[in-house]
Parts: C-alpha cells; structure tokens; sequence
C-alpha cells in the first residue's frame, strides 16, 4: 500500500491527509487561476455543493437553516492523489504515498498556488494525519503486530464481546495527538473512519479497498497544530511545523504502537 512514514519499504501505509485551515474566503472567482497553476499534476477539476445545517438565535426563538457551501476538488491523473479547496481550508489527500519529503512538496505546491491567487494571509490550524491498515497474513497472529496495550480484549461480563476501539490523546503546548486503534472482524461500512470517508472516496481507492482483508487492525494518527492566534501565512514555517513537527509525533506514535516483530517485517 505504500512506505509508511517512518520511511520503511513494506509498512502499511493505506491513506495520507494534510490540511490547512484560515478565514473564510471566496474562491469563486479564482479557483479557476488556481487550477490553472496546478493542472499538470491535477487535471481534472470538479465543483460540488456541501449541504451545512445552520441554527440562527432571534429575540423570536432558534431557527434551522440550510445553506450550500461550494468545494472544488482536483485529482491526479491516476486519481490515487487529490486537493480539495473549501472556503475556509485546503487538504491534500493520497493513497499513493511514497514519502514524507514528497509528499511536503505537493502539499507546498498546492498551498503556495492558492495563496498566489487569493493571499491567505493569516492561518487557524494545521493537520497531518496517517491511516495504517494491518491486514492477517497467513498463519501469523494479528494481534501480535500492535503492543499489548492496544491489542483487542474481551469484556468483562459481555461473554464473547470484543473491544473494538482504543484511543488516547496527546497535548503538547498547541500541538495534539489523537492516536486511535480500530479492530475489525468482519466487513465494515467504512474502511477509513467515517469522517474522512466522503473524502476518501473521491479517490481511486481500489487499491486499498481491494486488498483489504478481515480481520483486520488500523491505526489512524492525526496530529493538529491549533496554535493561540492566528499565524502569518509563511510556506517555509508552515512545511517545517509539518514535517518537524506533526509528521513527527504521528510517526513515532506509530513505531510506539506497533512490537518489534513488525516492525522487522515492515523495515
């Protein structure tokens, strides 16, 4: 499925998420410059509208809206690797990752080509996120590639009932780490979690999904720099909080989340 991020040849390394967040801004007019800028390496541009519920407070009570908030989306020629542009944020997503460094690069590219046309300005917050899926090979334990403590537990008293989630949270000064460990027995509706599946899907994901067996273990690292005010947009800050920061943390969280069998066979 790809390197994981700590580098190894043979990890398993199922889908990638960098995202950046700032002020609402109206890319109407513009997305077509910015697509310009990025259609050798994104060629295929769509429009689509996002239904959002909204509840406005009057003197009069609380009243349901629904407004339509437009995204753009670009894919890669192969479509293993995509952007999406939303009024308030940009992500870049693939299933086809191959390293840290080259995925920074594209990240760049695609932000330093929105902020041309449209000088973001000032940021909210940052994002990087992993999703490893582990699958059974042959006759080997599953369990046995995840450290004790993540591994997947009967109940007491529910007989034959299984855990099936394990999460801890990390909070360093404005950087957090949600490290989360899924266990799947049988066929899922989702096989990313179910936030990041609508995104997922707008992939060519048949090279994850078809390969992904059950049972089956994920270990999804999302790491988010939400610092107290809002920071100058700076390309250069922006790749180094990324990869010294947030690709560090979720690649370590990783290599602590799996045991050394693993960890010889991925390398």
């Amino acid at each position: 499925m790809g390197r994981a991020q700590s580098g190894w040849s043979n990890a398993p390394l199922a889908y990638v998420v960098a995202m950046i967040r700032f002020g609402r801004i109206s890319f109407s007019e513009d997305i077509l410059d910015i697509h310009e800028a990025l259609r050798h390496s994104f060629p295929q541009l769509e429009e689509l509208s996002t239904e959002v519920h909204q509840m406005s407070v009057t003197p009069e009570g609380v009243t349901p809206s629904k407004i339509n908030v437009p995204e753009w989306i670009m894919t890669s020629p192969n479509r293993k690797t995509g952007v999406l542009v939303r009024e308030d944020a940009v992500f870049v997503h693939t299933v086809d990752y191959s390293d840290s460094a080259s995925f920074m690069e594209t990240f760049s590219k695609v932000i330093n080509a929105v902020n041309k046309s449209v000088d973001i300005g000032h940021y909210l917050m940052l994002g990087l996120r992993y999703i490893d899926i582990i699958q059974q090979v042959e006759d080997k334990d599953l369990q046995g590639y995840v450290k004790p403590q993540l591994r997947q537990m009967s109940i007491a008293g529910e007989g034959e009932k299984q855990t099936t989630l394990i999460q801890m949270t990390v909070q360093s000064e404005n950087i957090m780490l949600n490290s989360r460990c899924f266990h799947l027995d049988e066929l899922p509706e989702f096989i990313v979690p179910v936030e990041l599946d609508s995104l997922f899907k707008k992939l060519n994901t048949k090279d994850v999904s078809g390969r992904v067996g059950y049972p089956a273990i994920v270990l999804d690292n999302d790491c988010i720099y939400n610092p107290d005010e809002m920071k100058v947009f700076n390309e250069g800050d922006i790749r180094s909080m990324l990869e010294n920061e947030l690709h560090r943390r979720a690649s370590n969280a990783f290599k602590n989340a799996i045991t050394e069998e693993a960890r010889i066979e991925w390398q």
